[in-house]
């Protein structure tokens, strides 16, 4: 089952990466694009500079000179720049010492920078640019007398310049990939990590639904609260609220037809009891006549029984039941009951083992927690197989108290034990028991809700626990 948080991580995720990878790519190449832009502008800013300082020396007309070919860029070790200089026809004029026995390649193109191979093996960027060698005047019958009879022939010159792009243009962009990509590393899982709380605090509410949920024992528990709700969850609330509705008022309907039957079984049942109680004083013993009698009194008590149950049962579930609690050591309220149900688990093969601390005293209401507690140790040594051990325990911290009944139930599962609180649930579906009417634990569990206790069932190793608990946050 996929939780919500990994959905939105999941269709957060990928795209916020992808995102981030496209503005990172747009930043990187246009940071590239701008660079190579200045570096280009340089480069023939440089390449005319340079070519406005070539000197055509009169002594000696084949000698070219330039006022930048001695410049450190072109004799350095570390990313030298190259530059050569020819005539139309070719012939070289002035080179840079950075060549060595190396030349550059001839280009068609003029004043526009292009990649080129340089001597090195490197990757440079060059741009060629086209001149007269002289600065002072572009009369061309100047140029004519001072350059020579040789100068009309070779015609103007041409300045190659070729740097290096590493320090200017990929350097600073690797530092820019690298810095984006760690940018990016962070936004994403700065992003995660926001994400994360805010869908967690975003979620809080359907926790606390869930929580509210989880806390219902019954449909009596109050509804859902909408004050304070998010406008997402505000329609389930009334949803739910409106079936929980739905279920209190089926549960009144039962409850009252529970009760209104046991009135009226009441008033027959007494006068079958008494009518068979009369036949008994009666009729001979020996007869058959007395034997039905008697089986007809043992049916009268037993459904007189199951009246009184259902009856208390509808008090309790109806809030009719008056608690009148008053400070009792509760050891002795348990002990008294205990030692009662030794006498029946002697009788029936059981063995029991009980743990009390000295005393213990606490506010509730000493009758009710006496029937809730007697039906526990009941349900108990009634449901232990011979030989089997049960056993009490009753624990104390402050005001916190916690009492523990286990019995032996090989035969019960997980699911057994959650419907033992239900009316006249019993393990055996065909109900030919007539020893236990089903209505004990439901009746304790009534009563325990009555005065504030938690009573929860649940099986471990094949034991049935009972546990009775107390917190000092409710009032009994």
């Amino acid at each position: 089952m996929t939780s919500i948080r990994r959905q939105i991580l999941r269709r957060f995720l990928p795209p916020l990466l992808l995102l981030a990878v496209c503005c990172d790519v747009g930043i990187y190449y246009y940071a590239r694009r701008v660079l190579t832009r200045q570096f280009d502008i340089a480069l023939l800013a440089q390449a005319r500079a340079m070519a406005s300082g070539v000197i055509w020396d009169e002594e000696h007309p084949a000698v070219v000179t330039s006022a930048d070919a001695g410049s450190a860029q072109f004799s350095s070790r570390h990313h030298p720049s190259f530059f050569v200089v020819r005539w139309s026809d070719g012939t070289v004029a002035l080179r840079s010492s950075s060549l060595g026995d190396a030349d550059l390649p001839v280009i068609d193109e003029f004043n526009r920078p292009v990649n080129m191979p340089l001597p090195n093996g490197e990757t440079g960027r060059a741009v060629q640019v086209q001149f007269l060698p002289f600065r002072d005047s572009d009369d061309e019958a100047h140029f004519q007398k001072s350059a020579g009879p040789n100068a009309k022939a070779r015609g103007k010159l041409t300045l190659l310049l070729a740097r290096d792009r590493e320090e200017a243009i990929e350097d600073p962009c690797e530092t820019l990939l690298g810095s984006l990509l760690a940018a990016t590393g962070i936004v994403v899982i700065g992003a995660i990590g926001l994400v994360m709380l805010t869908v967690r605090q975003s979620l809080q509410p359907l926790a606390r639904v869930a929580e509210e949920a989880a806390q219902k024992q019954s449909v009596d528990d109050r509804l859902f609260p909408i004050t304070g709700m998010p406008a997402e969850l505000v329609p389930i609330c009334i949803r739910l609220n409106e079936l929980i509705q739905k279920q209190q008022e089926t549960a009144q309907r039962e409850r009252r037809f529970t009760a209104d039957v046991a009135h009226e079984l009441r008033t027959p049942i007494a006068e079958l009891k008494t009518l068979a109680e009369v036949s008994l004083k009666f009729s001979d013993e020996d007869t058959h006549s007395h034997s039905a009698f008697n089986d007809a009194l043992a049916i009268a008590n037993q459904m007189q029984r199951m009246v009184t149950a259902l009856l208390s049962l509808a008090r309790g579930q109806t809030a009719q039941q008056i608690v009148q609690p008053e400070t009792v050591d509760l050891v002795a309220v348990i002990q008294s009951h205990w030692k009662r149900t030794e006498e029946r688990a002697i009788a029936l093969g059981v063995i029991t083992h009980a743990t009390f601390p000295e005393k213990f005293t606490t506010d509730t209401d000493p009758a009710l927690l006496g029937i809730v507690i007697g039906n526990l140790l009941n349900n108990a040594i009634d449901h232990s197989p011979r030989g089997g051990e049960v056993s009490l325990e009753l624990s104390e911290n402050s005001s916190n108290w916690s009492l523990k009944i286990s019995n032996p139930a090989p035969a019960l599962t997980d699911e057994d034990a959650r419907k033992m609180f239900a009316p006249f649930w019993r393990k055996d579906e065909s109900r030919t028991g007539t020893q236990h009417l089903g209505l004990g634990l439901t009746l304790a569990s009534t009563y325990a809700k009555l005065l504030n206790l938690n009573l929860i069932a649940q099986m471990s190793n094949g034991q049935l626990q009972m546990q009775l608990s107390h917190s000092s946050g409710a009032v009994s």
